[in-house]
């Protein structure tokens, strides 16, 4: 049978479609799982992906691709091998974004990177310190983990490691604590319904709370700030992790929530 421009151009897109199906498979349910998919760069990723592999690849076959042309088999091999390049680069700088850790620094749950993780245990190493892996403090993805914060003691030290090139406090794996151990300092930094309402944010976290079928009695709120939204994260002390997060945005009357809040 032979094969017209149309069907050349619709058998791309489709084995497109299944990679791209894949793809979105292992960063929603591993590198940027739930919500961490649209807050912490997983959408973002997704996009640079998509680019390339559901529209330059058969884009390009739709133009080049005509029956009987002379060097049509070097032509769809270069295509090829352009998307299968792009494509590794993609999954490659995706992977190295994945949101790896939820680290609790400076009074707020703050995403960390893979690439980030690695960046500060080389710089540590350089700097004589021994860092640790976020592995070592569980298998879960994020690993959620505590970093005491300064004392009046200390606080000298911590600014003077600011300053001469440490990696940035949520990144000092050296200093990486089980929140299981930390759990009453950490509930030091716990927001109260009472604060929560007079900002215009408990209306929004009751909502979620509705969504994932939690009573507020059996969970704690704090701060988080993830790479593309700000807001509220919801802790559970019976599984000791953050399990659902309220993107918050202040305005002079109320505040917004983003839109992408899907499990």
């Amino acid at each position: 049978m032979k094969i017209t421009r149309i069907s050349a151009f619709a058998i791309h897109l489709t084995l497109s479609l299944l990679v791209f199906s894949s793809l979105i498979a292992i960063l929603y349910l591993y590198w940027f799982p739930g919500q961490l998919f649209w807050i912490d760069g997983g959408w973002a990723g997704l996009k640079l992906v998509a680019l390339v592999d559901l529209v330059l690849g058969p884009l390009l076959t739709l133009l080049l691709f005509s029956p009987g042309k002379k060097g049509l088999k070097f032509d769809m091999c270069a295509i090829a091998a352009f998307q299968v390049a792009a494509l590794a680069y993609g999954f490659y700088a995706t992977h190295q974004q994945q949101t790896r850790g939820l680290v609790f620094a400076d009074g707020e749950f703050q995403t960390l990177s893979y690439s980030g993780h690695i960046e500060a245990n080389n710089k540590l190493v350089s700097k004589g310190e021994t860092p640790k892996s976020l592995s070592d403090f569980g298998s879960s993805n994020p690993i959620n983990v505590f970093i005491p914060p300064p004392s009046k003691e200390t606080m000298g030290r911590y600014l003077v490691d600011i300053f001469n090139g440490y990696p940035d406090p949520l990144a000092r794996s050296d200093k990486f604590e089980p929140i299981v151990d930390n759990h009453d300092k950490l509930q030091e930094f716990s927001l109260d319904q009472e604060s929560l309402a007079e900002v215009g944010a408990w209306s929004d976290i009751e909502t979620m709370l509705k969504r994932k079928k939690l009573n507020a009695s059996d969970v704690e709120i704090y701060r988080f700030s993830a790479r593309f939204e700000k807001g509220f994260a919801i802790f559970s002390p019976a599984q000791m992790k953050v399990i659902a997060y309220v993107p918050f945005v202040y305005t002079a009357e109320k505040s917004t929530v983003a839109e992408n809040e899907e499990d």
